[in-house]
């Protein structure tokens, strides 16, 4: 993503020639129209889009830099993907990298798999752990966590649902959780 010094407002995402994707993103981008939590497309070009900036910090890093991540973030996040859903779509490749703060607001900054049909357990699975882990563990102590430690922590999740996908495929019976409301 690029933006001009002249226009900090606005960023262009580039799309590697030949990439598919474009028209898609930017259907997702029209569906969503104007919401906060989401940025509104500006212009489509042949191999670029034209957004409207969000400012704030990854999920990712600010548990990175130690950064307390309010309760309210977590629930504008969900209330926006169920805006989401309600235009048609599908939330998917929804992680702490693609998931942003400002402040006590909750960021959604990639949609492009949006239009996508497979579930996507990856929002579902972190706001799981940001209840269960995170808020009662990690964040009272306000410590930064180095990005190998939590890079060790994707790799093993994504690592155990491949395995549970696979034993399920199997035919094995895994009994799976229902998602608790909270």
């Amino acid at each position: 993503m690029l933006y001009h010094p002249e226009h900090p407002d606005r960023i262009i995402k580039v799309y590697a020639p030949g990439r598919p994707g474009i028209q898609e993103e930017a259907e997702v981008y029209q569906r969503l129209g104007s919401h906060p939590a989401y940025s509104e497309c500006y212009h489509v070009g042949e191999n670029y889009l034209i957004l409207r900036r969000l400012h704030g910090t990854t999920l990712y890093d600010s548990l990175h830099n130690g950064q307390r991540i309010p309760k309210s973030v977590i629930q504008e996040i969900d209330r926006a993907l169920e805006y989401a859903r309600q235009q048609g779509l599908r939330p998917h490749d929804v992680h702490g990298r693609n998931v942003m703060m400002a402040g006590k607001n909750g960021l959604v900054v990639d949609v492009s798999d949006f239009l996508k049909r497979e579930d996507c357990g990856a929002w579902r699975d972190l706001r799981r752990a940001y209840y269960w882990i995170y808020r009662p563990l990690i964040s009272p102590l306000r410590i930064p966590i180095p990005y190998g430690i939590i890079d060790l922590i994707r790799i093993t999740y994504r690592k155990t649902r491949r395995t549970l996908r696979w034993l399920r495929y199997q035919g094995r019976r895994i009994p799976r959780r229902r998602p608790r409301t909270l």
